[in-house]
């Protein structure tokens, strides 16, 4: 009887030491696919915010661009209401005429 309880705690004691070896592996591969994965999380922020500093000088520019063109879209209505408006439009044509005939003097 005394054997087979020897060969009963011997069987405990190696299952324990195989579980203890199971855990500590299962423990590596855990903390390996820990850091696995923190650094492709580091990796990708790191290219997140790459990429939002790429579209805040992107917007930065395209603002600009509408600045001006709000810009030009303004001054276009402006000239278009003076080139409606035939007293203003006679006015510049009279501007025009007395500049081109003061250069043709300035250059006789």
């Amino acid at each position: 009887m005394e054997y087979v309880w020897g060969v009963v705690i011997a069987g405990i004691v190696l299952i324990i030491i195989i579980l203890i070896v199971l855990l500590s592996k299962i423990s590596r591969t855990q903390n390996s696919i820990k850091s696995s994965v923190s650094q492709s999380v580091v990796d990708n922020m790191d290219k997140l915010i790459s990429s939002l500093g790429n579209l805040k000088e992107e917007y930065g520019q395209i603002s600009a661009k509408l600045l001006t063109l709000n810009e030009i879209n303004n001054n276009t209505k402006t000239l278009k209401s003076y080139l409606t408006n035939p007293k203003v439009r006679g006015r510049w044509g009279e501007k025009l005429s007395t500049l081109s005939f003061l250069r043709k003097i300035q250059t006789n």
